[in-house]
């Protein structure tokens, strides 16, 4: 008895909180990213206003690459969630 309880009910609150955690994983993700853009940014402009040296471009690079990441980690998480609800 207690063993078809578990069988009936451990799906029904697995799903939801496996959903949860995506959504939770890709703010996470988005969040950092927001916060990596303004120095990003700022280095974008630095360089683009003939300022800067070559670790300004290399820093400018690799945030920028850190930024399309976490956006796409962000986002995947977002759309996983929404297929495993959907499931």
């Amino acid at each position: 008895m207690v063993r078809k309880f578990i069988q009936a009910v451990l799906p029904a609150v697995i799903k939801p909180l496996h959903s949860l955690w995506n959504q939770m994983i890709g703010f996470v993700y988005l969040v950092i990213a927001a916060i990596a853009l303004r120095p990003t940014y700022v280095r974008y402009r630095k360089v683009s206003g003939g300022e800067g040296d070559i670790s300004d471009l290399a820093a400018m690079i690799c945030g920028a690459v850190f930024v399309l990441a976490g956006v796409g980690f962000g986002l995947h998480g977002f759309l996983r969630a929404r297929k495993i609800s959907r499931s």
